[in-house]
């Protein structure tokens, strides 16, 4: 990832644009995480029903009704791990991103400092 910023091109205009953009990638990052959050304790929510209900529709020993219920919601449970790994990837690119912006903010520091002290002039 680098934000758009070609390597050939380095100055204060190109730079600052890289760090608007990833700024609005983080930005818009924000809303799909939350929504990719929302979708997991939703899953979380409906595993534990399911599997409350099934306990309690079952006739059988506590271990016994234990075991029907974990049977009985497997694909809610892979559902919920699905929804926690599209979580997981949200916040990681988010972090990615914001290591991004900070790499840009220190290219952007030496490229003024750069064009300041004259030598791109």
């Amino acid at each position: 990832m680098n934000g758009g910023l070609d390597p050939q091109v380095h100055n204060p205009v190109t730079v600052e644009q890289a760090i608007r953009d990833v700024a609005a990638r983080i930005e818009a990052s924000v809303g799909i995480n939350a929504g990719l959050f929302k979708a997991y304790q939703k899953a979380k929510r409906d595993l534990a029903q399911a599997k409350a209900k099934a306990s309690l529709a079952y006739e059988g020993s506590i271990a016994a009704k234990k075991d029907y219920a974990e049977l009985a919601t497997i694909e809610l449970r892979e559902a919920m791990d699905a929804a926690y790994e599209k979580y997981k990837y949200g916040r990681e690119l988010a972090k990615a991103l914001g290591d991004e912006l900070g790499a840009l903010q220190s290219i952007n520091k030496s490229v003024r400092d750069s064009y300041n002290s004259g030598r791109y002039r």
